[in-house]
């Protein structure tokens, strides 16, 4: 009789650890997640293979430039795109940013290191 009495006893006692530990299960509330993101009809995307590019833009004598206006040779580069939507990537542009020069505004502005050409810029043909 014993014997059942404990049995009973330990049964018992496991059932109510379990429920103990059920009760941390319990849900709160108090906070808040919130989400965010975008779907874009973007053209296209810029391949791995085009970012972080240097366009070595050449040597040149500071006496070709006699005036403002003078250009040096074209240097071609390309910028790869991937993913194209052909409804939107038709109509794809590109756009560079940096300091506008402060002489002629249509052009931006080389940043010149130490004993580098003063009064020199950069301007762009797309093709």
């Amino acid at each position: 009789m014993l014997n059942k009495s404990l049995v009973t006893y330990c049964v018992l006692s496991l059932l109510l650890v379990f429920s103990v530990n059920i009760a941390f299960a319990v849900t709160v509330n108090g906070g808040a997640i919130h989400f965010s993101g975008s779907i874009v009809n973007a053209g296209c995307a810029v391949s791995a293979s085009s970012n972080n590019q240097n366009v070595d833009m050449g040597e040149y004598r500071s006496a070709l430039f006699t005036a403002m206006g003078v250009r040096s040779n074209s240097v071609l580069f390309n910028i790869e795109l991937e993913d194209c939507d052909s409804t939107v990537s038709t109509q794809v542009s590109t756009a560079f940013s940096g300091t506008v020069d402060s002489v002629d505004p249509t052009v931006l502005a080389i940043s010149n290191t130490a004993g580098g050409a003063s009064g020199s810029a950069f301007t762009g043909t797309f093709n």
